[in-house]
């Protein structure tokens, strides 16, 4: 799955589907909190855990900070491990692996709003638009959204809401295969976020690579 749907960022069914806002009224009310809270947060900054299983095994979990600024800039700050940085200025999104002193690339096309997992971080989440079916029954809440494309590289999102329309728990299950997962903790709304957190230098002597193609620049 692509790094860039979940910086990202961003629901498993023991009931019937439930269809869009027909959905009863305590998840339409949920639904409609998430959607309001987030795309009324000009910024935002958070802390994360993120997680994947692969069909190859569970992989050590990553963990630091994420800030995020309308539209479409981002920054995921890692201590574990530690000096990983993925950085996107809204034209363009870097990934610095740390270990390897290399920075992987990739032009945001014009028609690539981010939206989807982690668009409810961004400000730009209509579920109306994106998902069509919608199913809960978990003891802690979760919701499992259904998005309206199969075209996607993600077939299904989970996301654990808390008492404020926060979300705390988010699962994103892949077309390969692969589930992210992330939880967020201390989560902040509107903080003045400078300039320069959204804008890469790369470290000295560090090769950049086309994500797309795989060539060093």
């Amino acid at each position: 799955m692509n790094r860039l749907l979940l910086a990202a960022c961003l629901l498993a069914a023991w009931t019937g589907p439930i269809h869009s806002w027909a959905a009863g009224p305590d998840v339409s009310k949920t639904l409609k909190g998430i959607q309001d809270r987030y795309n009324n947060s000009k910024t935002l900054s958070l802390h994360f855990t993120e997680t994947l299983i692969s069909p190859g095994g569970r992989h050590k979990p990553e963990s630091g900070t994420l800030y995020l600024r309308k539209p479409r800039q981002m920054r995921w700050e890692y201590t574990a491990p530690p000096g990983d940085l993925f950085v996107s200025d809204g034209k363009f999104t870097y990934y610095l692996i740390a270990n390897e002193n290399k920075v992987e690339r990739e032009k945001l096309t014009e028609g690539e709003d981010l939206r989807g997992p982690l668009a409810f971080l961004l400000g730009n989440l209509d579920f109306n638009r994106d998902f069509k079916e919608y199913r809960t029954g978990d003891a802690d809440g979760a919701i499992t959204a259904i998005p309206k494309s199969d075209k996607l590289e993600y077939t299904e999102v989970t996301l654990v809401p808390g008492a404020d329309f926060s979300i705390k728990k988010l699962s994103i299950k892949g077309q390969d295969g692969s589930t992210y997962q992330f939880e967020f903790d201390d989560e902040k709304r509107n903080p003045a976020l400078p300039d320069n957190l959204f804008k890469f230098t790369p470290p000295p002597g560090a090769v950049m690579v086309d994500a797309a193609q795989g060539n060093p620049k």
